[in-house]
This record gives C-alpha cells, structure tokens and sequence, in this order.
C-alpha cells in the first residue's frame, strides 16, 4: 500500500481492483468491469449491512470500500489408512468440509472509521452472519479471525484481512435429526427374543440340574421373555410406529399400537404402576406428542425393571447345582447379558431419534400457561397437556416465578 496514493482514482484501482481498464484483469475474469457494486458486505440484520465493497455516489453510504479479491477454500475430508508392506493408502470418504473465505478489504474515505468500526460490530457479534459474496450470493458464515492493517503514509484508510467460515447447520438441526440405526438397532431385539429362547431350551436340557429346579428357572424365564416380548413391542410402536417388523408389532389395544400403525389411546399399556400419576390421563384430551413423551418414560422403567429382573435371573442360574450353574451355563448368561444390552442399546437410539421428550422447566419469571407455551414452542391447543401433566397448583392461569413443571415437548 505504501507504494500507492489511494487519493488518486488510477493508484486506488490498482489497490482494489475496482474499474481502471487493464489495471483490473489480474483480478477478475470479467474483462474490464469490476465487481458490481453493493455486492459485498456481512450483516446479522438487514437494516444494519455492513458494506466492504461500495463505491462514492451512492446515497446509502458515504465512503469507499473494496474487496480486492476473496478466496474460497473446501474440499472433502478424507479418513486415510496405510498398511505394512501395501504401496499407497485407502481413504474413506467423512463428508464434505465446511468452507473457509478469506477476504481481502480495503475501506478508505473521509468517514472509514465509521464504516470499519460499523464491519467490525458486524465481525464480532458472537452469533453466525450472512456474508454477501460478490459471486455466489448470501452465505452463512461466521468471523473466525481478522488482520487490521493501520498505515501512516495511507491516511483515511484501513486494509482487513478476514477469513470466515461456513455455518452450514445448527445444534437444535443436529439434535432433531432421526438416527438412522434407531429401527436397524429395535430390529435386533427379534433376535435377542430368540437368545432368550434359547436359554430356555438349555436350561430344560441340562443333565445334572434337579428338574424343580429347572422348572422354576424356565417358568421365571419364560415370564421374562413376555414381559421382553410386550416391551420390545412397545418400543418399537414408539419409535417405530407402522413398523412390520415380526414379532415387535402389538396389534391391539393392550399394546401401543392398533392395527393401522397409529399409537392405541388405551393408557393401561404404557402405565404399569397404579401410583403413576398418568393413570386416568384422559386419551381424548392428549394428543401423541403426549402420548409418544410419556410412552418413553414408561419404557424407560420397564426396562430398567427388566434388567433387574433379569440380573436376578443370572443370579439364580449361576447358583444352581452348587455354583456349578456359573460353568455349565456360561454361554447361556452371556446371551443374556447380551439381551440387556441390545434393549438398552435399542431405547437409547429410538429416543435419540425421537423428537418427543419431556423436559423439566423452570418458570424465569411469573408466567401464563400461554406464555409458558410460547416459550418453548408448545401449539396453544396442546396447553391443556400442560395442565395435565402438572396438576395440584392453586391456579391454572399462573405459575410463580422458579416453578418446576414438566411438559411434552418436540426438540
């Protein structure tokens, strides 16, 4: 810059590669015409776009900025793996890589100071922007670094070098996208059911173990493999719903899910314990956001009880015949162990591919039932959920500020 009079026009566009005839072909691949004016700039809101490449003249601004020229940078990201004795590498393919752009901008005139200070509030604003890229248009980006170059033989100008960064997605896009293993990982509790029929069958075969004692252990285990069954069910009309996977598809009223696919509206299968609080929840005033939050929630019980019970099973095996259980049944407790993983392993990704959950919130303030919708995105003709799942205040109207309440929500 310091070779430059950027008051002269000619020394100006040879700087920024605005519109002076040749001066402007090792910057573009436009002939003779410069970038378009007001193509360039970053902003979070509209009415307050910071310009970096506008020119005199125009009425919205009164000084001079230029984008010499910006470089985009991506590729894709390669995972890369080198054996002994094998010439060469294998690569796997992990997605494409978020795109950088590095600018180079020059803001010059009688009010820069203004108009750096107005880019710099833009460029530090800790949300991601939209940044106006003079070819391809409105991108969404974040500011990741930024030189500043302050000169003494430049007066009324300031060179920036700034690289930003794509923000292609958000956290809350990540967290409600479905799994795509949730219904691969439901389909393998078909095979642990078969696991546990298995363990049946050995424990009716062992040889040297006394035959009351493998009728109680096949009676505990077959009743075990019900309550496996109905669960196994349930989880997958829960998460799953309309699935035809064999064996995990309860088809009446006493599972979650009627013969068409649609969750069932008969409370009894997803309440086990006369103390829940959701037992005489009225089906018509719940609608299946409601009815999916609080079938997780009682999932998530049975299945904690069933590995209790299922611990205890092991337990008993591994006592019998003086100890010898332990030896004799090796295999057969390992499968079993395995059928516990595989229905914890099951519930952990259908929820995670569900976006239906309830959640504890605390009032920040005095609230409305209609406010406390509002705030997290409840529909206003699902408020009397609201009111069922926390019934027992004074006044349904009003929550004091720090009350705890529990709602079904969509995330």
């Amino acid at each position: 810059m310091a070779k430059f009079n950027i008051n002269d026009p000619l020394d100006f566009a040879k700087i920024v590669g605005s519109g002076a005839g040749k001066a402007l072909l090792p910057f573009t691949g436009s002939g003779t015409s410069a970038w378009e004016m007001l193509e360039g700039g970053f902003y979070h809101d509209t009415n307050n776009i910071a310009y970096f490449h506008v020119f005199g003249g125009n009425s919205d601004v009164n000084f001079q900025s230029a984008l010499r020229q910006i470089n985009d940078n991506g590729g894709r990201r390669k995972a890369k793996f080198e054996f002994p004795y094998l010439d060469g590498q294998m690569t796997e393919d992990l997605g494409r890589k978020p795109e950088t752009f590095d600018l180079d901008i020059l803001i010059h005139g009688n009010n820069y100071l203004a108009a750096y200070k107005a880019l710099m509030k833009e460029l530090n604003e800790p949300s991601p922007g939209t940044l106006i890229h003079p070819i391809r248009g409105n991108i969404e980006c974040a500011c990741e670094s930024y030189q500043v170059l302050h000169e003494s033989s430049s007066r009324k100008a300031v060179a920036i070098r700034l690289t930003m960064i794509e923000n292609s997605f958000d956290g809350m896009a990540i967290r409600k996208q479905k799994n795509p293993s949730a219904s691969s990982a439901i389909s393998k509790l078909v095979s642990a059911f078969v696991k546990i029929t298995n363990a049946i069958g050995k424990i009716e075969a062992a040889v040297s173990v006394a035959r009351t004692i493998k009728n109680a252990i096949t009676q505990t285990l077959t009743e075990y493999q019900n309550r496996f069954s109905k669960t196994s069910g349930n989880m997958n009309a829960t998460f799953n719903p309309g699935s035809d996977i064999p064996a995990l598809r309860p088809v009446t009223q006493g599972g979650l899910q009627n013969e068409d696919g649609s969750l069932a509206t008969n409370f009894v299968s997803i309440v086990s314990s006369p103390n829940d609080p959701y037992t005489n929840l009225p089906p018509e005033l719940t609608d299946s956001t409601l009815q999916t939050a609080l079938a997780t929630e009682q999932l998530f019980k049975d299945i904690t009880s069933l590995r209790n019970e299922l611990e205890a099973n092991i337990v008993t095996i591994e006592a019998l015949n003086d100890g010898e259980g332990a030896l004799e049944f090796f295999e057969t407790v390992n499968e079993l162990r395995t059928t516990a993983v595989d229905m914890q392993d099951a519930y952990d990704k259908g929820k995670q591919s569900s976006r239906v959950q309830i959640v504890e919130y605390v009032t920040p303030r005095e609230m409305s039932v209609r406010e406390i919708a509002y705030e997290n995105s409840i529909d206003l003709d699902s408020i009397i959920e609201i009111l069922l799942l926390n019934s027992g205040f004074e006044s349904a109207n009003s929550f004091p500020k720090d009350t705890k309440l529990r709602l079904a929500v969509t995330r």
